[in-house]
């Protein structure tokens, strides 16, 4: 059995590691971002500019270069 974790992100005006486009009102978005470790399932917290809203992975890919790269389809709980 796989365990969910919870990663934080927080939109900065000095560094960009990750992109969010939320769609459908912000029920549901995409972002991109750099970092091994997030899996389907897992829960994004999205601090700052987005306000405090609490994301669930629901399909990740992983870029092969660099391999820590990786674009998702989030939905808003």
């Amino acid at each position: 059995m796989t365990s969910t974790e919870t990663h934080y992100y927080t939109c900065s005006c000095e560094a960009h590691d990750h992109v969010f486009a939320p769609k459908d009102g912000g029920i549901r978005a995409y972002m991109t971002g750099q970092g091994k470790g997030i899996k389907q399932g897992d829960y994004l917290v999205l601090q700052g500019g987005y306000g405090s809203e609490p994301y669930q992975v629901d399909k990740i890919n992983y870029y092969s270069n660099p391999p820590d790269m990786w674009i998702a389809l989030l939905k808003q709980v």
